[in-house]
């Protein structure tokens, strides 16, 4: 393991927690869309349905 000044240190727990942050955002993303576009289908689905009666 190298020895690292602070300075480069900080730098990089700045990127890993940038990585992290950006990471955890697209895994939030892509589980919260599909099932909001699922809802909104099954809304529209249903207003249809209404529609159709």
């Amino acid at each position: 393991m190298p020895h690292l000044s602070p300075m480069s240190w900080i730098l990089f727990l700045i990127i890993m927690w940038v990585l992290m942050t950006f990471i955890i955002t697209n895994m939030w993303w892509f589980m919260y869309k599909p099932m909001n576009s699922m809802n909104e289908k099954m809304a529209l689905s249903s207003t249809y349905s209404t529609w159709k009666w």
